[in-house]
């Protein structure tokens, strides 16, 4: 992870990993993942999934050394809320992920 982010990363967050979809329509997430993480509260015009400009409230910095892999249908909590990430940065480090740069 870049080393300032590293420095900072101390928000505590909790990602509930998506899973699937059952029977009857109703999202599926799997074991809380705890991990702390850079926040920031800056507004920012990213683009979502379907290529429309938005505007971000928080950014998040997530070490790509403790999660695998972050879904744009996880859940993130934070602040007390649930989040839905608008957009997902990933930067690499010698062709390895070294950082999740998440969008809410």
């Amino acid at each position: 992870m870049l080393s300032k982010c590293k420095k900072y990363a101390k928000n505590e967050i909790i990602i509930k990993p998506f899973l699937s979809i059952d029977g009857e329509g109703q999202a599926a997430y799997g074991d809380d993942i705890d991990l702390t993480c850079l926040i920031s509260g800056k507004l920012t015009v990213v683009k979502n999934l379907q290529g429309d400009e938005v505007v971000s409230m928080k950014t998040l910095y997530i070490d790509a050394a403790l999660i695998s892999n972050i879904s744009y249908k996880d859940v993130l909590i934070f602040e007390e809320e649930e989040h839905i990430p608008i957009s997902i940065l990933i930067v690499y480090n010698r062709a390895r992920k070294d950082l999740f740069v998440v969008y809410c």
